[in-house]
């Protein structure tokens, strides 16, 4: 059996989508826990008319706990399931989306996660383009650490985490399968301090222990919208620098001198953006504080003279002036 933890707050207008998107699966061994976490909407009441029409289903509801990593641990905690996965609550799944991964994982018993690719949408389910991997040529910068198995369907070669790491991230939330045993031994599943990373770092950590396989075909869709974290560009450079810079302690060992400048790069841009939307928005300690950590990172003239910015004074904005 399969077990899927939502983890679920204001998501009223999306989540009926996401449970007939599971309810559709052509595999049917599973177990759905929906932890409302706190929501101010009608989610809570939407969840349990739909739990009330399908035995599967368990809703959980909660005090709100400020970001995904609890709910989903608290899910986990719950679940009965040999395998485990996710479905972000404005996200949804195509029919085949378990049955081919399954299939796979039950296939090799070397593999501890399987992810796929994604559709990106946007609130009203319309495409937004190439699918997330596609777009970003991942075939093409991953072929060294994959190894074709069947059409479409490949199993990670040594140097996948570092690629990972340094490279592009591809699993996704909404498009693992993971074995049970791949969580044990871990010190923590989802980190409570991230609200934003908090799922690229457990994936990280899995990747250090055991192998991946891909099947490299869009089996969800991505919904971007405006209401999604994602949306909240502080909160994304304050999730993403935190996640890679305490990685980036993980897998600096296997990092060769150009991966670790690509790496050190990365952490220092999302400290550098960081800090030029806390100066954008007023904060200029905040903002000076980010500029030195992003320089500490990868010595740039840009962020010397960014930083020297938080020791002007502040221009009255006339027709957005930048400050």
């Amino acid at each position: 059996m399969i077990s899927i933890v939502i983890a679920a707050y204001n998501c009223e207008p999306y989540l009926e989508q996401a449970i007939r998107s599971i309810q559709a699966q052509h595999y049917q061994d599973l177990e759905v826990l929906i932890v409302n976490d706190g929501s101010t909407d009608n989610t809570r009441q939407l969840a349990e008319r739909l739990a009330q029409d399908d035995p599967r289903i368990t809703v959980i509801n909660q005090p709100n706990s400020g970001g995904p990593a609890q709910p989903r641990n608290l899910g986990m905690e719950r679940s009965r399931g040999e395998y485990i996965c996710f479905l972000d609550p404005d996200d949804y799944w195509y029919p085949d989306k378990l049955e081919k991964q399954i299939a796979l994982i039950e296939s090799r018993p070397d593999v501890d996660l399987v992810f796929s690719d994604m559709h990106r949408v946007d609130e009203h389910g319309a495409s937004l383009g190439p699918s997330y991997l596609a777009r970003v040529n991942y075939m093409d910068s991953a072929v060294d650490y994959l190894e074709p198995i069947a059409p479409n369907v490949y199993i990670t070669r040594p140097g996948f985490y570092p690629y990972s790491s340094v490279g592009v991230v591809g699993p996704v939330t909404s498009s693992i399968v993971l074995r049970r045993r791949a969580l044990e031994g871990l010190d923590e599943w989802f980190p409570l301090d991230l609200v934003v990373g908090e799922d690229i770092d457990l994936w990280f950590r899995i990747l250090i222990k055991g192998k991946a396989a891909f099947i490299n075909e869009a089996l969800h869709a991505y919904r971007q919208h405006s209401a999604s974290l994602m949306h909240d560009d502080a909160r994304v450079n304050i999730g993403l620098s935190a996640t890679h810079t305490r990685n980036y302690a993980r897998v600096e060992g296997q990092l060769n001198p150009e991966q670790k400048r690509r790496y050190r790069r990365r952490i220092a841009a999302y400290l550098f953006d960081l800090g030029y939307q806390q100066l954008l928005d007023g904060h200029r300690p905040e903002a000076r504080r980010q500029f030195l950590q992003s320089f500490g990172w990868s010595p740039r003239a840009k962020v010397a003279l960014a930083w020297c910015k938080t020791f002007l004074p502040r221009l009255a904005r006339n027709d957005g002036a930048t400050p």
